[in-house]
């Protein structure tokens, strides 16, 4: 069921994301056991993109008010495990001591366990301060065994170019692990100390290769500029899937140059940001895209022979829209904010269209 599951959800990201960059896999230690700590920007989507990207797939934690009774059977399957936190209230807090032990027998078994650090999903450009979770987790599972169990913490970076939107890209980077045994000495002396020396070392290593806007007043000039370099940039539809770093770093770069001309040279970064803003409008006013004037040299006839496809393609949605309008009515009844859960419910749709083929072919 497990697989089934994962199956499907492959078939979600690759139908969700034109590309999927991934890359330092080989920072993953083998027949050790990893704790993967990523930050969280979107759902049920990062956890996908780190379950399908390594073999085998790790046990996730996830927020403990989705794990309501009637969905407690498709958790397990799934592999996940509930982490309450303050917003759930403080009386659910004792539950995650359960949790906790659990995830300590998986790292014993030399076994593998997604935690995502920040405890918070936001869709943004940024890096929230970590809690102390996945501190608390890591030092209690190597003290368990003296700082001999050889517990090793991957930070995951996880980028989406546009992540509430189908068809745009997601880059996930594996970094280098971090032992958590290095900080014995601290933890026995102070383990607040020890604490907060790891939540450190593991937020400069996420940010490391996360696209940052560092200055809230630059995110409307950044926003404006990242879809032009990604139209600079040579794009193939083949490999859907890339083991490369370039265009995180592209972005990157992109993004700590605007930073720094908002800093040092004001009069320069306000010039750039009119250009981009008279840019935007003029494009906006003639109802065209910067890709399109990108491709302006391209001949038509290939969108000549896909316009006619329009017709079957909007009947074709309609006939096989009801498992997704079904979904949507799911997540309305079951989570008070449907768009933080955006993602999982194109899943719950996806799987819930797959079933109904299934049943016409009976």
């Amino acid at each position: 069921m497990y697989y089934f599951l994962r199956f499907l959800a492959w078939i979600h990201i690759r139908i969700l994301f034109k590309k999927l960059y991934v890359s330092g896999l080989e920072h993953i230690p083998k027949n050790r056991p990893v704790l993967f700590a990523a930050n969280h920007p979107n759902s049920f989507i990062d956890a996908a993109l780190v379950n399908l990207s390594v073999l085998p797939p790790p046990y996730s934690l996830a927020r403990g008010d989705v794990f309501q009774k009637r969905w407690l059977p498709l958790f397990r399957v799934l592999k996940m495990l509930p982490v309450y936190r303050m917003e759930e209230g403080r009386e659910q807090l004792g539950n995650n001591q359960a949790t906790f032990e659990a995830v300590e027998d998986i790292l014993h078994q030399n076994e593998s366990v997604l935690i995502f650090s920040e405890a918070r999903c936001i869709m943004e450009k940024r890096l929230r301060p970590l809690r102390k979770g996945t501190a608390r987790i890591a030092f209690a599972a190597e003290s368990a065994k003296n700082f001999e169990l050889g517990l090793q913490v991957i930070p995951v970076s996880i980028n989406y170019t546009y992540g509430n939107q189908i068809r745009s890209e997601a880059m996930v980077h594996f970094g280098k692990s971090i032992a958590v045994a290095d900080f014995r000495g601290d933890f026995e002396q102070n383990m607040a100390v020890a604490f907060r020396k790891f939540n450190q070392q593991l937020s400069e290593a996420l940010a490391e290769n996360l696209i940052i806007i560092e200055q809230p007043d630059t995110e409307i000039l950044v926003e404006r500029l990242l879809p032009l370099l990604r139209n600079e940039l040579h794009i193939y539809a083949l490999p859907w899937l890339q083991h490369q770093k370039a265009r995180l770093l592209a972005e990157q770069k992109l993004c700590k140059g605007i930073s720094n001309l908002y800093l040092n040279n004001p009069v320069a970064y306000q010039q750039l940001n009119t250009q981009a803003e008279l840019y935007w409008q003029q494009l906006e006013r003639l109802q065209v895209s910067d890709e399109a004037v990108k491709m302006k040299d391209k001949s038509l006839w290939i969108e000549g022979l896909i316009a006619p496809l329009a017709i079957p393609a909007v009947i074709g949605a309609m006939f096989n829209a009801p498992p997704f309008l079904l979904a949507d009515a799911l997540a309305k009844r079951t989570f008070k904010n449907v768009i933080e859960y955006e993602n999982s419910v194109r899943f719950v749709g996806l799987t819930l269209f797959i079933l109904f083929i299934m049943s016409l072919s009976y």
